[in-house]
């Protein structure tokens, strides 16, 4: 049976509800349901005999959760971020500090990350500063979530929190139709985050998912997407990625933008607000 994956913002009551009805549908012997049974839950139950306790652990499973409990508490941590609730997202953390550092959502390929770069998605900055003092580590992913959400204030404040990038290393060629770029870092925990990065982009242009970054060559590349040809090798501690393109314009937005992703890396958000005045200025 396939995993579940919690949306960005859960809501308890109708996990809830959910339990129930796969209960019911497990008492009914209902196929799936049955071997949901068979798969998640850890002991083997007889399907009549399956209790609402049952049910709701093999739902959690489901969800990639250890136990109900620990469903119960991504929910009601993620609802304190959204709702910017900083003493119950310090009480829950307190009370089960591996949170911190695991993914909000529980599943893997979420990008909305552990608590910090949750927050991060949604310009929290109070449970940003909380988290940090409670030991949160994910400050690289919490800044590029930042970045990408255009939450200027936020991003600035996990920049001056991580003090440089010098622990990335860029390289940029120019080829006649496009560009090839090596980023890299040797520190094991960034290079995965590059890794990530890279995959994250590549989809998101592939899907026309266009993001405001204060660049004036966004807005051509996402427009011309599909003339672009992109191939991405990933090297123990980065990426190699290249895209090309037969439009001059377009191999024109690649070079740029290279380039801005560049200085982006180097000089973090003084990079991004000379992006932004200068496209103030532009208009």
């Amino acid at each position: 049976m396939p995993h579940r994956h919690l949306p960005v913002c859960p809501d308890l009551r109708q996990l809830k509800h959910q339990a129930k009805d796969l209960l019911r549908s497990i008492h009914a012997g209902a196929t799936d349901a049955v071997e949901e049974l068979r798969e998640f839950h850890p002991d083997p139950i007889d399907p009549p005999s399956a209790k609402l306790a049952d049910a709701q652990l093999v739902l959690a499973r489901s969800y990639y959760a250890s136990s109900w409990t620990r469903l119960v508490q991504a929910v009601e941590l993620v609802k304190a971020i959204w709702k910017n609730d900083i003493r119950t997202v310090r009480k829950l953390v307190t009370d089960n500090p591996r949170l911190i550092h695991e993914d909000a959502l529980i599943r893997k390929n979420s990008n909305w990350g552990p608590p910090m770069t949750y927050a991060a998605n949604l310009g929290h900055d109070e449970i940003i500063r909380m988290l940090d003092r409670m030991g949160a580590t994910d400050h690289k992913a919490a800044l590029g979530r930042a970045t990408l959400q255009s939450q200027i204030g936020t991003a600035r404040l996990l920049h001056e929190m991580l003090g440089s990038h010098e622990s990335i290393q860029r390289k940029v060629t120019n080829l006649p139709n496009g560009i090839r770029t090596v980023t890299e870092s040797a520190d094991p925990k960034l290079a995965q985050t590059i890794k990530a990065h890279v995959a994250s982009m590549e989809q998101r242009l592939k899907d026309g998912r266009e993001f405001n970054l204060f660049s004036p060559t966004i807005p051509v590349l996402f427009e011309n997407k599909d003339k672009i040809r992109t191939t991405v090798e990933q090297t123990a501690k980065g990426v190699v990625f290249t895209q090309t393109a037969d439009d001059a314009k377009v191999v024109a937005a690649l070079q740029e933008h290279a380039v801005e992703v560049s200085e982006l890396v180097r000089d973090g958000m003084a990079a991004m607000m000379r992006a932004a005045q200068a496209r103030a200025q532009a208009r």
